[in-house]
């Protein structure tokens, strides 16, 4: 004759696994809470234009070619462009391949000359440049920058 074990779970051990459970489901609930802070004002990682080194290409190709240079006046950063682009006075906005960018590491008190390069643009007219970063600091905290700059008058690329 061969028998079957059954196993019963009755109402009051499964209060217990409850009552076991409640505290951890709480504790994870909890924690992306106390891992956000505040963005810090003004941020310690910022990006200028530098418009004697940012130029057009031109010669029927027609880009923007912009040189950025940024600092850190906080701790150790890593910092990754997400989004660059340029809308003309006149015309379509013109975006700037940042996908495949590296992050780059930014030293305390260190800057570092990035350049970004635009796909083909219709209108290569002045207009307005919007850079968007984040930024990571030594502790793990992420922000995100972004930051406006006029671009009028740059002349065109030497190669």
């Amino acid at each position: 004759m061969s028998s079957t074990a059954r196993s019963v779970t009755t109402r009051r051990s499964m209060m217990k696994g409850m009552a076991w459970a409640a505290p951890v489901m709480t504790m994870a609930v909890a924690a992306p809470a106390l891992a956000a802070s505040p963005p810090i004002d003004p941020p310690p990682v910022m990006a200028v234009l530098n418009t004697n080194a940012s130029c057009k290409v031109t010669g029927g190709i027609h880009k923007y070619r912009l040189v950025f240079t940024f600092t850190n006046s906080g701790s150790d950063a890593t910092v990754t462009m997400t989004s660059v682009s340029v809308t003309p006075n006149s015309g379509s906005p013109v975006t700037f391949p940042v996908s495949d960018e590296a992050p780059f590491s930014l030293p305390a008190g260190g800057e570092e000359v990035v350049t970004y390069e635009s796909v083909k643009a219709d209108d290569m007219a002045n207009g307005t440049a919007t850079a968007t970063f984040e930024y990571e600091d030594a502790t793990g905290v992420v922000q995100t920058v972004t930051q406006e700059f006029a671009v009028s008058s740059l002349p065109p690329c030497k190669n």
